[in-house]
């Protein structure tokens, strides 16, 4: 299992690339053969013994080997010095915890009290946490998770975000980017334009669907003030709660329990949980015709 940190030990040095942890893609990088009962190398991981990726005192990082042949020149305890600072290297450019104008490259994490203006480019950051705040994630940056009490202002262009979780604030969702899940207590403010997000569930809030966005399900306890302008929701169950429907916004509630207050203009709802589904309209100018 490659778990962050992970490194290669040869003979003369220790290989640790700051922006991945892939045993096998270091093995093709270095063009090694991992064929032989004397293993040219030793695959190695130096993570920390509390957990905390953020937690930098060297005495909390230790060795581990993750292989069973181990050859006979390997020497654990220097390979370990050499490995932190390697580790060093690793802190100083890949970890934001106090203020950075602008990410653009590389694997990146982001936490304590850290000021982000810019994430980039094709920056990765694996997390954004703790009480950090960004300003901009765009272009076609990446980002796995956003949590704790962080909080982000923009995500747009075609950025990309896996999770936005427990007490995390998002501002704007806009542009074409794609978020795949907002739950947990977190509060966001605007999805637009055409962005897309998949999952919004547990006690998540969403003040504002509008423009062309496309949102896949709302769950859980999740609460939506309005949905509005083109955008589309393709399912709505659980305990979720729509303030309301307006413009040409269509949502379709696949469970009795899921809730909307109001349907405005030519806003549109589709109640798929009953026997003999039924479509809620507000203009009553609007005429609906079966195809057989």
């Amino acid at each position: 299992m490659c778990q962050i940190k992970s490194g290669i030990v040869l003979k003369d040095r220790v290989f640790m690339p700051l922006d991945y942890d892939s045993h096998e893609e270091m093995v093709e990088e270095l063009k090694l053969n991992d064929s032989t009962k004397e293993p040219q190398f030793v695959r190695v991981e130096v993570t920390p013994k509390d957990g905390d990726i953020f937690n930098h005192n060297l005495k909390n990082w230790e060795l581990q080997i993750d292989q069973d042949l181990i050859p006979k020149w390997f020497n654990k305890n220097q390979s370990e010095k050499e490995a932190k600072e390697k580790l060093k290297e690793w802190f100083e450019t890949r970890f934001a915890i106090g203020k950075v104008d602008r990410i653009n490259k590389g694997r990146w994490f982001i936490g304590k009290n850290a000021q982000v203006k810019y994430i980039h480019g094709s920056a990765q950051v694996e997390y954004i946490r703790d009480s950090a705040q960004v300003e901009y994630i765009c272009g076609s940056a990446q980002v796995k998770y956003i949590h704790g009490s962080a909080q982000v202002k923009y995500i747009h262009g075609s950025a990309q975000v896996e999770y936005i979780r427990d007490s995390a604030q998002v501002e704007y969702i806009c542009g074409s980017a794609q978020v795949k899940y907002i739950h947990g207590s977190a509060q966001v403010e605007y999805i637009r334009d055409s962005a897309q997000v998949e999952y919004i569930c547990g006690s998540a809030q969403v003040k504002y669907i509008h423009g062309s966005a496309q949102v896949k399900y709302i769950s859980g306890s999740a609460q939506v003030g309005s949905i509005r302008d083109s955008a589309q929701v393709e399912y709505i169950y659980g305990s979720a709660q729509v303030e309301n429907i307006k413009d040409r916004a269509v949502c379709c509630f696949t469970a009795d329990t899921a809730k909307f207050k109001t349907i405005k203009d030519n806003g549109m709802a589709i109640l798929y949980y009953k026997d003999n589904p039924e479509i809620v309209v507000a203009n009553k100018k609007i005429k609906l015709i079966k195809i057989k």
